[in-house]
C-alpha cells in the first residue's frame, strides 16, 4: 500500500488527476448504487456516475493543481475554474441551466479543498522522518554533506539521505545547502537535489538512484539539466 501511495505521489500531475478522478468517481458510483438499492430506490448508472463527475471530479483536479503552487491568486483562479466546470457539466448532463443555489452549494467543497491545501502546506514546512532523522547543529561536517546521495527540503531544514543509513537533518534552506557544498548537488525539483554519483538512470519525469530511490524532476529543472549536461547517469558512463 505504501509503495502504491509513493507511486501516486511521484506521478506526473496529469496522471495524478486522471487516477484520482477515476478512482473517486468509480468508488462514489459504487456507493451510490449500493446505498440507493438498500433504501429501495435503485439508482441508474447515469445517476450514479454523473453525480461524481459533476461534484467530485472538478475538485479532485483543483486539489492536485493547487498542490503545485502556493500563489493564492492562482488558487482562486483554479477554484473559480473548478466551480465553473462543475456547473457546466451539470448543465450539459442534465440539460438544465444552473441556479444561484447550485453555485452556493459548491462553497463547502471549495472550503474543504482550501483546508486540505492549507494542511498540506503546513505539513510540508515541518521536518519529515522525525523518528529516523538525527537533528544536527547549524552546520555539519563537509564530509557528511558531500557523502550523501540526495537531499530534500523540509521546511527550515534539509534532509541528507545516505543509502542504508538514517537521514540527517541540517538547519538550512535547500539553496543555502547547495551553495555551502559548492553546488556539487544538482537540483532536480523545488524540494530535491541529487549528487551525480548516486544517479543510476535519468528518466523523463524522474531520476532513479542506485539504491532504488526514484525522485521527481520538475520540467524547468529538467531543461537546465539537459541543456548543461549536468547529470550523466552512472549506467551510461560505461
Amino acid at each position: 500500500m505504501m509503495s502504491l501511495a509513493k507511486l501516486y505521489l511521484n506521478a506526473s500531475l496529469s496522471k495524478r488527476i486522471f487516477c484520482g478522478v477515476v478512482a473517486a468517481v468509480v468508488l462514489n458510483a459504487i456507493y451510490c448504487l449500493v446505498y440507493r438499492s438498500a433504501s429501495g430506490n435503485p439508482a441508474t448508472l447515469f445517476e450514479a456516475f454523473s453525480w461524481g463527475i459533476i461534484n467530485i471530479a472538478p475538485w479532485i483536479a483543483a486539489f492536485e493543481i493547487g498542490r503545485v503552487s502556493r500563489n493564492w491568486l492562482f488558487l482562486i483562479v483554479i477554484f473559480a475554474a473548478s466551480t465553473g466546470l462543475s456547473l457546466l457539466l451539470e448543465a450539459a448532463l442534465y440539460q438544465s441551466w444552473p441556479t444561484g443555489f447550485d453555485l452556493v452549494r459548491r462553497i463547502p467543497a471549495a472550503i474543504l479543498i482550501a483546508a486540505g491545501l492549507g494542511v498540506l502546506a503546513f505539513l510540508e514546512t515541518r521536518p519529515r522522518n522525525e523518528k529516523s532523522a538525527t537533528p544536527t547543529p547549524e552546520l555539519v561536517g563537509t564530509e557528511s554533506q558531500n557523502d550523501c546521495d540526495w537531499v530534500m527540503s523540509a521546511g527550515n531544514y534539509v534532509e541528507m539521505h545516505h543509502a542504508g543509513r538514517a537521514a540527517v537533518l541540517q538547519r538550512s534552506s535547500l539553496a543555502q545547502f547547495l551553495k555551502s557544498t559548492g553546488f556539487k548537488f544538482i537540483r532536480v525539483h523545488r524540494r530535491y537535489a541529487v549528487h551525480p554519483k548516486a544517479v543510476l538512470q535519468f528518466e523523463r519525469k524522474h531520476v532513479l538512484l542506485r539504491d532504488g530511490t526514484r525522485l521527481p524532476i520538475g520540467d524547468r529543472y529538467r531543461a537546465k539539466v539537459v541543456k548543461g549536461n549536468l547529470l550523466v547517469p552512472s549506467s551510461q558512463t560505461t
